[in-house]
């Protein structure tokens, strides 16, 4: 029996009997999705219920742990680049701008450092110019393959309304480890 058939046989009966057959038809699928797509789905939900309620059980059981404030610290002490790692920290950033398109002029170096703390802020200001997309692309990719970068500060400015280049200046600092 082909599809057409099909089809014509199904028109038949629906004009003979009318709303009768679309009713049943309907309660039929209906009784069939059921029974193939929600009874599964409430089975599944169920069982993440019990392991969702299984889990906070254990948490609440287990004893918290304590905080040790000056082993994070030195953790991420030791995570962050040494201050040796300054100028391949420049490099990678003015690297990134060339892949961007971004253009570098010549910026502003500065170490700063607090006594008595083995932490040193190196802070980097530099003019870019390019436009919407490209500074901002640049700015993501410095943050993403510099995670002890910080955006201090944007400027943003443009010659005129109809131009598309911006003229940029960013702030960033870049934590290190002292040496």
């Amino acid at each position: 029996m082909s599809v057409a058939m099909l089809w014509a046989h199904l028109r038949y009966y629906l004009s003979r009997h009318g709303w009768t057959v679309a009713g049943l038809l309907l309660l039929l699928a209906a009784g069939v999705l059921q029974l193939a797509v929600v009874l599964p789905m409430q089975e599944r939900i169920e069982t993440r219920h019990a392991a969702t309620a299984a889990l906070r059980l254990q948490l609440a059981q287990r004893p918290p742990q304590p905080l040790s404030v000056t082993g994070t610290a030195a953790r991420l002490l030791d995570g962050l680049p040494s201050e040796a790692d300054a100028p391949n920290t420049v490099a990678r950033i003015h690297r990134l701008a060339l892949v961007r398109g971004v253009r570098l002029e010549s910026g502003e170096y500065r170490l700063l450092r607090q006594a008595g703390v083995r932490l040193v802020e190196y802070q980097i200001t530099l003019p870019a110019r390019g436009d919407y997309l490209q500074l901002r692309g640049w700015l993501d990719d410095v943050l993403q393959a510099e995670p002890a970068a910080m955006l201090g500060e944007l400027e943003l400015r443009r010659d005129d309304a109809s131009s598309v280049a911006l003229d940029a200046r960013v702030r960033l600092s870049v934590f290190m480890r002292a040496s």
